[in-house]
């Protein structure tokens, strides 16, 4: 025989207030929370006091759980322990969810009448789509636009909400729900319950694949965004208020696409390190390999950057180490020399990179995926800029493979464009890399190998010859100078004479510039001379050197005249209040005697003939008028 119901309990409650029991459980477990105290019975068991007041406290708490579909919420609310600002806020999201299935239910809700007449027509499956064909109901207009597969989406968050009502849900559970909230376009839920499952879980690769999917969407859209507005404000009137709003909207997509950017380091190195497989698939190992293959290549840029010497992501190493990892030694070398400053912390016992454990998991597997499947279509690195940044990353970090990547990256050299080259020269850190693996096997094969990029660019016929040429032969110059491989200093220089414009305005600009500074300089013919001059000062006079030291110390017969515009040969520093000159390599040659000096060496030897020994006492004479004394320079 059936127990009888108890009067005033949960069924009997239940029953009377909506002519079933199907929230016995529900009801129950709000009751031990003890929202209810003061409506129930101090007897046995659940009674509750029937008034008007505990009906209705009951029919409220079982609606706001269907709402917010959390005990915990709603026990909160009741028990005044949760603030109005966040109850509002949880209202916004719940509100978006079911905008979001009424589009989804209303889609197909729409489109019923159409499609039963469509499959009664023996329609052929294969000769369109169904999206394409089924039409909207006139009478149901009102419903929302959304997407077929949208209730899929639906169902399955449904069944995961229902089952979080009945258990905790698991991880897996919950990154189910975090993409089918993501997937009905409810992105900031979807990314805010990736974030909480990374956080319990930090190797959960379906939720870092979905952060980090989002923060590209971000960006896009943000990119968008600013190019929309960019487009409105050039159309708008002047000072009107449509390009006042545009400026505005402008400026929002741009805070929008910084604030996705920041994020992007803390994001792109484990979203790929625990990138998730497709155990499905029989030709792709990962799920989404086009969207994983662009993630991958964004760890490329992120890992060349973090180890660049003063990078502004990593503050706290050696920069002496950094530079050496970077081959840059002699550079670091020659810039402390130079130095002013002779006060200087001491960062020995810092590292020489600045990268995390994750990041460097991420560099070893990306070496891995590309040493280990080079013929697949998703794991070829595209383009020679980001093929010589992974080249430098496993010098950098000395991964397996160098000499291999090396060696395949010179024969893709064989193949570069000129606009392929021009992309490496405008990236300083770049073309210091790029220099320093071609000169890897010695300044000889350097050479060679910048010969024959100059071969290639000038069957091209482009335009911009003298401006790759006269860079390379300048990033060349600096990298002999710094290693004082003062003869090759003195043929680079001898060689960029024949093709320099004489006018400083029609010369290219110098690309080999730190970014660091605010220099910035074109090579014209007097920089190249001076360069010149500069290391045949520097360079051991032997037989087999003199008489191209000779002709380069006597090239300017007038130097006061030639090189009496400053603007003309040396670099210049630009502030708001004024422009500022000063000389490469040091301080000047000629105010400083260095020039008049290795004068009077060659002029003591027995090897200069009396036209020559003329030219000398000339050049002599007037350098000696252009000698700043020791008080001029301390003033």
């Amino acid at each position: 025989m059936a127990n009888k119901r108890k009067t005033n309990g949960v069924l009997d409650t239940l029953q009377r207030l909506f002519g079933h029991d199907e929230q016995r459980s529900l009801l129950t477990k709000y009751a031990k929370t003890g929202i209810f105290k003061d409506h129930l019975e101090l007897s046995k068991g659940i009674t509750f006091k029937r008034s008007p007041e505990c009906d209705n406290l009951i029919k409220n708490v079982l609606a706001l759980d269907v709402v917010l579909g959390s005990q915990e919420e709603v026990e909160k609310i009741v028990k005044g322990e949760i603030s109005k600002r966040f109850v509002n806020e949880r209202l916004i999201q719940e509100k978006s969810k079911l905008d979001a299935k009424f589009k989804a239910y209303g889609y197909w809700l729409n489109r019923m009448d159409s499609l039963q007449e469509l499959l009664e027509s023996d329609f052929d499956l294969q000769s369109a789509t169904l999206e394409d064909e089924l039409s909207p109901s006139i009478s149901n207009s009102y419903y929302p636009s959304s997407s077929p597969y949208a209730l899929r989406a639906v169902k399955l968050l449904e069944r995961i909400e229902e089952d979080g009502r009945n258990s905790k849900l698991d991880s897996k559970q919950l990154t189910e729900k975090a993409w089918a909230l993501y997937n009905l376009g409810l992105h900031e839920q979807a990314n805010k319950l990736a974030k909480e499952i990374t956080s319990s879980d930090p190797t959960s690769s379906e939720a870092w694949m979905l952060k980090v999917l989002d923060m590209h969407r971000l960006q896009s859209e943000a990119s968008r965004e600013q190019i929309q507005y960019s487009l409105e404000r050039e159309s708008a009137e002047p000072l009107s208020s449509h390009e006042r709003w545009a400026e505005e909207m402008q400026e929002d997509a741009f805070d929008k696409f910084h604030k996705a950017k920041t994020n992007e380091r803390s994001l792109i190195f484990p979203a790929f390190l625990y990138w998730p497989e497709d155990h499905d698939s029989r030709i792709d190992k990962y799920k989404q390999p086009e969207a994983r293959k662009q993630i991958r290549n964004g760890c490329i840029d992120w890992l060349f950057t973090l180890l660049t010497p003063y990078n502004n992501y990593c503050f706290q190493v050696d920069h002496a180490k950094l530079h050496e990892i970077n081959g840059l030694s002699p550079e670091f070398e020659y810039k402390e020399s130079q130095s002013s400053s002779h006060l200087r912390t001491d960062l020995s016992a810092y590292p020489a990179h600045g990268l995390t454990d994750i990041e460097v998991q991420a560099a070893k597997l990306i070496c891995e995926d590309i040493d280990t499947d080079k013929y697949s279509r998703h794991s070829g690195v595209d383009g020679l800029h980001l093929k010589l940044k992974l080249l430098h990353i496993r010098y950098a970090l000395n991964l397996d493979g160098y000499q291999e990547s090396k060696e395949q990256f010179l024969k893709n050299l064989e193949y570069a464009r000129s606009s392929d080259i021009l992309q490496i020269q405008h990236n300083y850190y770049l073309f210091s890399a790029f220099v320093t693996h071609l000169s890897s096997d010695g300044s000889h094969s350097l050479q060679q190998r910048l010969d024959s990029l100059e071969d290639k660019v000038k069957k091209e016929n482009d335009e911009r010859y003298s401006l790759i040429k006269l860079n390379l032969l300048r990033k060349s110059y600096d990298h002999a100078y710094c290693r004082n491989q003062f003869d090759d200093c003195l043929a680079i220089s001898q060689q960029s004479l024949l093709i320099a414009p004489q006018s400083k305005i029609e010369a290219p600009k110098d690309l080999s510039l730190s970014p660091l500074g605010i220099s910035a300089n074109n090579l014209s013919e007097k920089f190249w001379r001076y360069l010149a001059l500069k290391a045949a000062i520097q360079a051991d006079v032997a037989e087999s050197n003199f008489d191209a030291v000779k002709s380069v110390l006597l090239s300017v017969e007038n130097p006061k005249t030639y090189f009496s515009d400053e603007k003309e040969y040396m670099l210049v520093e630009c502030d708001e209040y004024d422009d500022y000159y000063f000389p490469a390599y040091g301080k000047s040659i000629i105010e400083t005697g260095e020039w008049l000096n290795a004068l009077q060496r060659l002029s003591s030897g027995p090897n200069l003939s009396k036209q020559d020994q003329l030219i000398t006492k000339g050049v002599m004479t007037e350098l000696e008028s252009l000698i700043l004394t020791d008080d001029s320079w301390s003033n």
